[in-house]
């Protein structure tokens, strides 16, 4: 089911309402306070005001203002990213070096049916239950930041999987690759209170023979485990100097991603792609990745990603009982426990 967009026209028509409004009230203050302050000072900031308001009223009596127009305004206010795209729904808009980006969406690509009305909010989680039976389930990402967990009090809390580093390559020219120390107790851990895992290895990969060590290294480590959730291959973009990965391409991050997902498939298991917006947009080639489930990335009340994804990371900021601290949430919309387990 589609969500109905309000008229990108109509949608500014309102903002613009809106500041008319706090403008007026400003007025009115003004003229309750012109008692007690210098009557030709007063009198000339109400003028100024009427003159604002009058530009104001101009627009509202023309019902638009040009698209160009709105896009340089959000530029030089530092509009927020959220609050933008809420007015678009034919471009995906996200922040870069250069600015705010709005791309356009490309309609090759598959396509998420989800309808996102049919979020509910509760105590900062974010649920989701929809009318053709999709329901989406609780679960958590975590590494060696999150330390010891009570997976008991997890499962307790509504869990029901939880996505484990198992390991990461270093960012220095040497690239080693090193084991998560909590991989094994939380695989453990997870698993014996009912919890699915699945898993995820941090790359730093720079060549395609890397990347299927990566994946072999994973594939080694979660040996003689039920891993039910995908294996996930995890790079991003990393702002500190000297990461191996920053002069990497979108095609030769794509081949990266192809190599290790070919590998994980081959063996047996899912293989699934994690990013953000900006990391799908413009650090990978999208459409040669349609064959790979897909993790995403964005911290909204509500997502906007029209291409496929099957989990959706919501907040880096979420709390759960049994972890001391601050844990990441995800919705995930496929149910895995129908799928056959690695």
């Amino acid at each position: 089911m589609e969500e109905k967009k309000t008229p990108l026209t109509a949608k500014i028509t309102i903002v613009v309402l809106a500041i008319s409004c706090i403008l007026l009230a400003a007025a009115l203050a003004i003229l309750y306070l012109s008692t007690r302050l210098d009557k030709n000072k007063s009198v000339a900031a109400i003028a100024q005001l009427e003159t604002n308001l009058d530009e104001k009223q101009s627009i509202i009596d023309n019902e638009t203002i040009s698209i160009e127009t709105f896009k340089n305004h959000a530029q030089q206010y530092g509009a927020s990213i959220p609050f933008l795209q809420s007015f678009f729904d034919d471009v995906i808009v996200y922040k870069n070096k250069q600015g705010i980006v709005y791309q356009p969406i490309d309609d090759s690509l598959p396509k998420n049916t989800y309808d996102f009305s049919r979020l509910t909010y509760k105590n900062s989680q974010i649920q989701y239950d929809d009318n053709s039976g999709v329901v989406g389930l609780k679960g958590i990402d975590v590494s060696k930041y999150q330390k010891s967990i009570n997976w008991q009090a997890v499962k307790e809390d509504g869990v029901s999987y939880a996505f484990i580093r198992a390991g990461h390559r270093g960012y220095a020219e040497t690239g080693q690759i090193a084991q998560d120390p909590y991989l094994i107790a939380n695989l453990n851990g997870a698993s014996k209170a009912g919890v699915d895992v699945g898993v995820y290895f941090f790359s730093q990969a720079i060549t395609k023979e890397e990347a299927v060590e990566e994946a072999d290294f994973v594939l080694n480590a979660v040996k003689g485990h039920a891993i039910r959730y995908p294996i996930v291959f995890d790079m991003e973009e990393i702002a500190i100097e000297g990461a191996r990965t920053a002069n990497l391409t979108a095609a030769q991050i794509t081949d990266l991603t192809i190599a290790f997902c070919e590998r994980i498939k081959s063996a047996g298991y899912t293989p699934m792609i994690y990013g953000n917006v900006k990391w799908m947009m413009e650090h990978v080639e999208l459409s040669r990745l349609t064959a790979y489930q897909k993790w995403f990335a964005q911290y909204y009340n509500k997502p906007f990603f029209p291409y496929e994804f099957q989990i959706w990371q919501y907040t880096n900021k979420g709390k759960v009982n049994g972890i001391t601290g601050e844990v990441d949430l995800n919705l995930c919309f496929l149910n895995y426990n129908n799928l056959p387990v690695q």
